[in-house]
């Protein structure tokens, strides 16, 4: 039996489920954050609610009853807030964003074979999600389990916990959801191919009328020649001379008529399919937005582990970029954002000390320079203290004590990449270990690209990364030198 006879026909519908419901999870966590700094209207909180509600929905149909409990109580939860009857504050948002983490985990380990593996903790999450509701609103269930129900764990993070290894059986998904637009586009392409494929049929009768005419010509001088050596009669020789001149004259008009039209034509065919493979290219791509606005949790959970406060502002996020590419870039992207908040945001006594606002800022945005992206996070943070950068390279053996007095500041502000440099004193489980920003040059090099880093002190840091948009093709100029062929990459 074939693997695709063996497959299960719901296991497409469950990566589709999988797919959607990462989308929801990802809009309902921005929601939740905007509404935390208190960047959220009415239409953000119907939003939320009607997002909560698909989601449960969702779930629902394909009998995911672990995810749709949990849905349902947000789904509670954001018609209350709506209703007025729930206040929304930072102990709320911790249980929310908490329970948003074990529907995304209870999503990856749903399967058609076991759809619901997890529902005695997602039951458990749910009744301390509706403990947020006053007593007697919509929708909230009775505190005491019933006979024979579990209780709930002392906190949504342990049930997230008990469930988190499911996580590992969950099969990957291989679906891409496209716009329809770009659908069309290539379709279109696919068409124009083909038209100029019986455009081209047309050059071939042409070619057989150059054939034929060819072969006139020929058979006429033939003719002539032997009526020559037969009769010796110029007259007739000249004749038939005559008509294979006007028949090769044919044959050179058809010719040069054919050579101009066949011409054109290549030229066009080779603009069709470079369009073709332009819309196929862009199959692969897929706007920013999920990738720049999944760093608003992991920033904002950081910054309240390290009691600091921080404000991410995101720019450019509706570029494009192939999803390869942002695969990778996810760790680097997220080093340069912990290491923001970790090392360049100050305390909110320092700022203020220095004159600053206490809530700190990092700017993560992206510009589009012809095939490629530049990719920019900014701070406005303490900056890089040069001196305590150098001596730590030293400590680490990174560059020798006679050389270092010759560094340029961005030569100094360099050795961040370097593996085993860091001006953190102690390890914790933030950092410290000199390792992330290495990850960054390591895998922003293999695709490719280029990482720069500039910072003043007191002023801030900034971290230019400019990458390929695509590593799935590349344009280039062909050229030959002694007997080989090379293509140089044109950009």
């Amino acid at each position: 039996m074939s693997k695709a006879d063996s497959q299960n026909p719901m296991d497409d519908v469950f990566s589709l489920l999988r797919a959607e419901g990462r989308e929801h999870v990802g809009r309902i966590t921005e929601l939740l954050l905007s509404w935390e700094k208190g960047e959220i209207d009415a239409e953000g909180l119907e939003e939320l609610f009607r997002t909560a509600h698909s989601l449960k929905g969702a779930a629902s149909t394909l009998g995911v009853e672990d995810v749709a409990v949990v849905a349902h109580a947000m789904e509670d939860v954001f018609g209350a807030v709506k209703r007025g009857e729930v206040e929304y504050d930072e102990a709320a948002g911790n249980e929310v964003l908490a329970a948003v983490d074990v529907i995304s985990t209870l999503l990856e380990a749903a399967t058609p074979e076991k759809p619901a593996e997890g529902l005695a903790e997602a039951e458990a999450v749910a009744v301390r999600v509706r403990g947020l509701l006053a007593p007697g609103a919509a929708g909230e269930p009775s505190s005491t389990p019933a006979k024979g129900e579990r209780r709930a764990p002392s906190s949504t993070g342990e049930a997230a916990a008990k469930v988190e290894g499911a996580r590992a059986g969950a099969k990957t998904d291989e679906t891409v959801r496209l716009p329809v637009a770009k659908l069309d586009a290539v379709i279109d392409g696919f068409s124009e191919i083909w038209e100029e494929k019986f455009r081209n049929d047309d050059v071939g009768a042409s070619l057989g009328r150059v054939a034929a005419s060819a072969r006139t010509a020929s058979k006429l001088l033939d003719e002539a020649l032997e009526l020559y050596r037969r009769r010796g009669d110029a007259g007739e020789f000249f004749q038939h001379v005559e008509r294979a001149a006007t028949a090769a004259n044919s044959v050179d008009r058809e010719a040069r008529a054919l050579d101009f039209d066949f011409d054109a034509r290549r030229k066009k065919f080779e603009l069709d399919l470079t369009g073709f493979g332009d819309e196929l290219g862009r199959l692969r791509m897929a706007p920013l937005r999920p990738l720049f606005q999944g760093f608003r949790r992991p920033v904002r959970d950081l910054a309240v582990k390290l009691g600091k406060k921080v404000r991410l502002d995101i720019v450019g996020e509706d570029n494009e970029l192939d999803k390869a590419v942002i695969e990778v870039m996810k760790d680097p992207l997220n080093h340069i954002l912990r290491n923001a908040v970790h090392h360049g945001i100050e305390d909110e006594k320092t700022r203020k000390a220095a004159g600053k606002p206490t809530e700190g800022r990092v700017l993560i945005s992206s510009t589009r320079v012809g095939s490629r992206l530049l990719i920019e996070v900014e701070d406005d943070g303490r900056g890089i203290d040069l001196q305590k950068l150098k001596e730590a390279a030293l400590a680490a053996g990174v560059i020798r004590a006679e050389a270092a007095d010759g560094l340029m500041p961005e030569e100094i502000a360099r050795l961040v990449f370097e593996p085993g440099v860091t001006t953190l004193e102690g390890v914790d489980d933030v950092g410290g270990r000199g390792v992330g920003l290495d990850v960054v040059a390591t895998n922003v090099a293999a695709l490719g690209g280029t990482v720069e880093v500039w910072s003043e002190a007191g002023v801030g840091t900034r971290f230019t990364t400019q990458i390929p948009l695509t590593i799935a093709t590349a344009r280039g100029m062909l050229v030959e030198a002694a007997g080989q062929k090379f293509i140089v990459p044109s950009s």
